[in-house]
């Protein structure tokens, strides 16, 4: 009896599990066909704005769907997405997930591409999200203990890209987080955070900067307006003088 329960539930699950992995082969299916022909191509599809992606239905719900069920679909991913282009499409809708969770999800992939159930170029795409809350996946932060660990996997995986391995080095080293900090420096001005820490180390500095040019602003006014009551002055000795002469003509 208890064998025959066991075996139903395992049929219920396999149901479940079959159930939710037709419903994201739909949705890839859909939002292939959704795209012209031309833009159906992997490299393009990586390049495509978040905003043309929002407009296809079936995109935005598989997004939904990720966010609760990527851990299932990467199990079953060459049934649910058996084509290159479908394999795409599934990562780049996955740059809906939270730092932490897109890092767990690379380490998933760098798995199935150990397991040669996902080519490296898919792999590599997905090292680079575009997605606006993702941008700065390696240049914000140093890498914490799980990025390390991506990157000592894939380290391994593209060794033969020396590109790409000097530049997980540089991520290691924190060259490539201090050169995007000196970047924004250069181009945007002093971080909230900079500017805060020099108000710390120097307290008065922005004081004494407002009090002195507030005294400045204050002399060259006054300077300004005995200038103008000289030259007002002059003027109407000038006119009295003209006006006198004119009486006595």
């Amino acid at each position: 009896m208890n064998l025959r329960l066991a075996l139903i539930f395992i049929q219920l699950i396999l149901q479940v599990v079959s159930c939710e992995g037709s419903t994201v082969f739909l949705l890839l299916e859909k939002t292939e066909m959704a795209l012209s022909k031309n833009a159906r191509n992997p490299v393009s599809i990586i390049e495509r704005k978040d905003d043309s992606f929002k407009k296809i239905e079936s995109f935005d719900l598989l997004q939904s769907h990720i966010v609760n069920h990527w851990r299932g679909d990467l199990k079953v991913f060459e049934t649910i997405a058996p084509n290159y282009t479908r394999k795409t499409i599934y990562c780049k809708a996955a740059q809906t997930l939270s730092r932490k969770e897109y890092t767990e999800f690379l380490l998933a992939l760098a798995e199935l591409n150990q397991e040669g159930k996902l080519n490296k170029q898919n792999l590599n795409w997905a090292l680079r999200p575009f997605t606006r809350h993702l941008r700065g996946y390696w240049t914000e932060k140093a890498p914490d203990e799980m990025q390390i660990r991506l990157i000592e996997r894939c380290k391994v995986i593209f060794a033969d890209d020396p590109i790409l391995t000097a530049f997980f080095d540089n991520v290691l080293s924190g060259k490539v987080l201090s050169d995007a900090k000196e970047f924004e420096r250069r181009y945007y001005g002093p971080s909230k955070e900079e500017r805060e820490n020099r108000k710390v180390h120097n307290p008065g500095t922005s004081n004494r900067t407002t009090e002195e040019w507030s005294s400045q602003t204050d002399r060259l006014f006054s300077r300004g307006w005995i200038l103008a009551a000289f030259f007002l002055l002059t003027l109407a000795l000038v006119l009295w003088q003209f006006l006198r002469g004119q009486v006595k003509k």
